[in-house]
């Protein structure tokens, strides 16, 4: 038998971590808000909890 790797595509989009961390730096910005612009582009996305 040869061994073939199995290649999961994300079910969830993952959030882009460098920008978020970015955002954050502006005055005004807030994870919430963040969250929920992620959620308006990807419905499927992760909880609010997994974020934080």
């Amino acid at each position: 038998m040869q061994y073939r790797p199995v290649r999961h595509s994300p079910r969830r989009a993952v959030p882009d971590w460098a920008t978020l961390h970015q955002e954050l730096t502006r005055k005004g910005v807030t994870l919430a808000l963040l969250w929920q612009e992620y959620k308006a582009q990807h419905p499927d996305g992760y909880q609010y909890s997994r974020l934080g």
